[in-house]
């Protein structure tokens, strides 16, 4: 594919409350085993107050100040922004990106990363764009914060970053691939596994990458069982998996991963951070499509 670069990652979080405070835990017996469940991996959610349009923005313009330079188009990733008509362009004049074009993407709920990166790419190699900046951002709202398949609570927050031709002289991570597929319905766990193993092999092949290679591996901010059980799906080694601290943060929807990545490019010695040439994959679902993103870390040029 068509050489691309991220550069720029950077994050908003709401501010943390604590998991034993949601109003969905009302001490009805399955209320208590579900807290039960959380809380071996979460202590707190995010919550936040406001348009989710805003939240984006503060992630937007973290990544405008690090990269120091303006971009040509924007992608504004949500799930549940109620109005994208209005989110677009006032997202658009609160980050002084007023003459740039832009897209909303939607559909994939937790999953839109993939679908995002994807069209985004297609857009560069296809010339209509240089420089994108990829804005993130879901509040969970009134759809409440518990998961229905009891992996994870809903989180607050965003994550941006740009995506674009021209290879940065500071830390970045190079686009290898993107793999979208579908899933079937109905959450069907061995079909979910049988489509994850198909995309990651994809994905492999076509970016010419060896398992060997692989220096860490990020999911959703799923409980940690279901990681491993992921890991085991796809067949990849679990010690592979980046776990950072998330227990004050949960699951940010589609967010997850990129907040991850913002660590993957710190210090060396620091928890999840790659070395250089380094590759990252990026493992993320929704309700009926599985996304593989293949990186390779650079930490300079």
């Amino acid at each position: 594919m068509t050489e691309m670069y991220i550069s720029g990652v950077r994050s908003w979080l709401a501010e943390p409350q604590p998991l034993s405070g949601l109003p969905e835990f009302d001490g009805s017996a399955d209320a208590l085993n579900r807290q039960r469940e959380l809380a071996a991996d979460f202590t707190h959610y995010r919550h936040a107050d406001g348009a989710i349009w805003r939240s984006g923005a503060v992630a937007g313009r973290a990544t405008l100040d690090s990269v120091g330079g303006s971009v040509d188009s924007l992608v504004y990733v949500s799930e549940n922004d109620p109005d994208a008509v209005t989110a677009l362009p006032a997202l658009l004049d609160e980050l002084g990106l007023e003459f740039a074009t832009a897209l909303s993407v939607a559909g994939h709920e937790c999953g839109n990363l993939g679908p995002a990166l994807s069209c985004t790419a297609d857009a560069i190699a296809a010339g209509r764009a240089e420089t994108v900046l990829v804005v993130l951002a879901d509040h969970a709202g009134a759809r409440g914060r518990l998961m229905n398949n009891r992996l994870s609570v809903f989180s607050d927050g965003a994550a941006a970053f740009v995506l674009g031709r021209n290879r940065p002289a500071t830390a970045h991570l190079e686009l290898l691939g993107v793999d979208v597929a579908r899933v079937p319905g109905g959450g069907d766990l061995l079909a979910t596994a049988r489509s994850a193993q198909g995309s990651v092999a994809r994905l492999l092949q076509r970016s010419n990458v060896t398992v060997a290679e692989i220096a860490a591996v990020a999911f959703a901010n799923y409980r940690w069982d279901a990681q491993r059980f992921l890991a085991a799906a796809t067949r990849l080694p679990p010690d592979r998996v980046l776990r950072p601290d998330v227990a004050d943060v949960a699951h940010c929807f589609s967010a997850d991963v990129p907040v991850k990545l913002s660590g993957v490019l710190c210090d060396s010695d620091a928890d999840g951070a790659v070395d250089d040439g380094g590759v990252v994959l990026g493992l993320v679902t929704g309700p009926w499509s599985w996304s593989s993103v293949a990186l390779r870390a650079h930490r300079a040029v």
